[in-house]
């Protein structure tokens, strides 16, 4: 199996994997790299040959002068690589437990157009990666191929014949957060040298206070892609201007997952089970689906994340109003609630105290993580002055959730009877209870003929 990426500059704004099935051929046949090792990696993961350079080669004159272009000197290429796996097992919480060893291949540059072609190849027991490359590579370029071959690579730990397919998303916002990110150099240019007579001194990253700043500056004008858009882009999408709303898009998107509870862990895992899926649609739902039981929840809260980020026209949000009505009926729950064991249920709403008090919490937990998505939604809308109680409201839900899990009914809380609770319930009701006295202070006076919730009281 032997996969081949083209990241040719006409489209170094998304990158397609074009995958073609060969007959296995010994690796020496398969992997053809110049003799010479010319640096090689403290892991030993990145190994770097480089073809004898020609010193009376001509290199282009835009190219020496782009302060976007890095020149690639073997020694400190190497030492690029392994900052730039470092940088992405950070985002990612993983560890260093590579398995397929990555070559880069140096050549003269010829102009701007030159082509970056990685090989994926498939031996007995794992594979190997070869990055052909250009002496003098655009800093974007570079980062996006490493950042692309490395998820490869960790992904492909788990696959049999076929290469996992990584979105495309993924790569380019992880690649533009590293872009963007304070943290130190993460491309390591030789100081200053001379090329064609010209002495050439290379900028580097500044320190960026705000990671998004760049996002935000180019989103505020352009709203973020959908997300239709970003997982199935189209080539007017990946170039110009589109292809810069492309990649802010897909930062602020892989930014946004991984601010989500777990949202690292479930990101690390959703690129370890791509080795074994079809599509990474399959396996963002498997390890995301905490938070996102099927795509439309994905849809609504890539919405509300655009709009939160963007910033809010006035003439969206509800009214102080409505906005209390919309969070009095967002933390209620309609239920059915027999008074007696003969009596027909009557359809009622009940509040989270309810829920909490008197369900087994196998039943509270798909409904409570329903609510804390529905005020998610709300807060988009929600008029400035409720923000901080719809807040509250969510971090008491969540809090509960996150002390609740995992506990089982064991030693002296097995004697516990139905009407004493688990230590974190009491604690959630009483929180409740003062967010429910406090949102009654609050409450509008044209909202007084608002329903009341059912109380039942211990």
């Amino acid at each position: 199996m032997r996969a081949v990426v083209d990241y040719s500059p006409t489209r170094f704004l998304f990158i397609t994997l074009l995958f073609t099935c060969l007959l296995s051929l010994p690796a020496t046949a398969q992997l053809t790299l110049p003799n010479n090792v010319a640096a090689r990696s403290v892991s030993g993961q990145f190994v770097v040959y480089s073809a004898p350079l020609d010193p009376t080669e001509i290199i282009p004159r835009e190219i020496i002068s782009n302060p976007a272009y890095v020149e690639l000197e073997p020694v400190l290429l190497v030492v690029s690589c392994e900052r730039i796996k470092q940088a992405l097992q950070r985002e990612l919480s993983a560890t260093d437990a590579w398995s397929g060893k990555i070559n880069l291949a140096l050549h003269p540059v010829r102009s701007l157009s030159d082509p970056i072609t990685v090989y994926c190849e498939h031996f007995r027991n794992n594979w190997n990666y070869r990055i052909q490359l250009p002496q003098f590579v655009e800093r974007r370029r570079f980062i996006k191929v490493l950042v692309q071959t490395l998820l490869l690579e960790k992904a492909n730990r788990s696959a049999s014949d076929r290469s996992a397919e990584i979105p495309s998303w993924l790569t380019e916002g992880l690649a533009e957060h590293m872009l963007n990110s304070p943290e130190m150099e993460i491309i390591l240019p030789p100081p200053r040298t001379k090329v064609n007579g010209l002495t050439l001194s290379f900028a580097t990253n500044s320190w960026r206070h705000n990671p998004l700043g760049a996002a935000y500056q180019s989103l505020t004008n352009r709203a973020p892609l959908t997300l239709e858009q970003l997982s199935w882009p189209t080539d007017q999408q990946l170039t110009g201007e589109s292809g810069e709303i492309y990649r802010y898009s897909s930062q602020l998107f892989v930014t946004e997952l991984l601010r989500l509870q777990n949202g690292r862990d479930c990101l690390r895992n959703m690129i370890d089970q791509l080795g074994g899926c079809y599509n990474w649609q399959t396996a963002f739902f498997r390890t995301f689906n905490e938070h996102f039981a099927k795509p439309l929840d994905l849809e609504k809260w890539w919405a509300l994340q655009s709009a939160h980020f963007t910033g809010r026209s006035p003439e969206q949000l509800w009214t102080l109003s409505e906005s209390w009505r919309q969070l009095h009926q967002t933390i209620l729950s309609s239920v059915e609630v027999r008074q007696s064991g003969s009596q027909t249920p009557v359809q009622t709403e009940v509040s989270f105290q309810y829920i909490i008090r008197l369900w087994e919490f196998d039943q509270q937990l798909p409904l409570l993580k329903k609510k804390i998505r529905d005020l998610e939604f709300a807060r988009a809308r929600t008029s400035p002055e409720l923000i901080p109680l719809l807040d509250e409201y969510r971090q008491a839900i969540k809090s509960y959730i996150q002390s609740r899990e995992g506990f089982t009914l064991t030693g002296v809380f097995a004697k516990i009877g139905p009407r004493r609770l688990h230590p974190a319930a009491n604690a959630a009701i009483k929180e409740l209870d003062a967010l429910d006295a406090k949102r009654l202070k609050l409450q509008p006076k044209e909202t007084r003929a608002a329903p009341q919730e059912l109380t039942i009281r211990n």
